[in-house]
């Protein structure tokens, strides 16, 4: 059995070009025997060098388009996932406490955030990705780290933990989730709560313009009565839709909610971006201090840039 780490086991949750993914819950296995004496690496349609995990530092082998990476000492229960008879796959959970070593704060609330979305990278579909059951959650990654003792990366990844969200439906609301709620001295929004598509549910009237109860919003404040909804230039561009989504708006309104509309464009130019942010701390009745915001300006200008427009 070969046991397959990060960073190839996080390409391998990440992008499912070609891959089918075991039946989410799995039951986790165990790190048992490994064997590395065969090539592995066309068999996995990963990226070389393919990152293996070994028992021992005497187990290392040398072999071109193979890394191996000593086991650490206390590796919690259920660590890989089983994907054929002779190849295990770190767990998502894994993935995240191993790249606290290697990501910066952002990247590693911004992988997380990936690792539990609800779609997955596919450069065989038109729009790039599919829809996926997501492979995690912050609560499993979260129980994952209470386990993990004493394992390089574990005081990084506790804390980035605390800042992700589930449930994302596209790289978009990834990014989205990710600058909206790290802390401000991180470069982010600071914004608390929030649920990515959380359900919206509907007065009677205004259930009778969109024939639902429920809708969906891309992020959700329930207990605010805000709902943030993104206006995509790739799905939401004939007439047709146009009136739908001006139905489910008006119905969120009906309901009680506060409404906030973005277009792309919001995400592509940092003035609008701040513009936006106020719009939504006004909706949430957040009293941020202005010499704070400055403060942190610099930082969240670059944050924004290599999340929104430099990635």
């Amino acid at each position: 059995m070969i046991y397959i780490t990060s960073p190839s086991a996080s390409e391998y949750w990440r992008d499912g070009t070609g891959r089918n993914y075991p039946t989410f819950p799995w039951v986790g296995t165990n790190f048992k025997e490994d064997y590395v004496d065969k090539d592995y690496t066309g068999r996995v349609n990963l990226t070389e060098p393919l990152n293996v995990m070994v028992a021992s530092a005497g187990k290392r082998v040398k072999r071109e388009g193979i890394v191996c990476r000593v086991k650490p000492i206390h590796l919690p229960e259920g660590s890989f996932v089983k994907i054929t008879n002779e190849v295990c796959v770190a767990c998502p959970e894994l993935c995240f406490l191993q790249a606290a070593l290697e990501y910066d704060f952002v990247d590693l609330v911004k992988l997380g955030n990936m690792l539990c979305a609800s779609y997955v990278r596919d450069d065989n579909s038109v729009l790039g990705q599919r829809p996926r059951e997501p492979v995690t959650t912050p609560e499993l990654i979260r129980d994952y780290l209470d386990r993990a003792m004493g394992i390089d990366g574990i005081h990084a990844a506790r804390r980035a933990v605390q800042y992700l969200r589930g449930g994302a439906a596209s790289p978009l609301e990834v990014a989205m989730a990710t600058y909206f709620f790290i802390p401000i001295s991180e470069g982010g929004l600071g914004l608390k709560g929030g649920i990515l598509n959380g359900k919206v549910t509907l007065s009677e009237s205004a259930g009778k313009l969109v024939r639902t109860k429920v809708l969906s919003a891309d992020i959700l404040w329930d207990k605010d009565r805000v709902a943030f909804e993104y206006d995509s230039t790739m799905t939401h561009m004939d007439e047709e839709q146009r009136r739908y989504d001006c139905n489910r708006q008006s119905a969120m309104g009906q309901s009680g909610y506060t409404v906030i509309r973005a277009t792309w464009d919001n995400f592509q130019n940092f003035r609008q971006l701040e513009n936006l942010a106020e719009v939504i701390r006004k909706s949430l009745k957040i009293r941020q201090r202005d010499d704070r915001l400055k403060k942190y300006e610099k930082k969240r200008y670059e944050v924004a840039g290599h999340l929104f427009w430099n990635k």
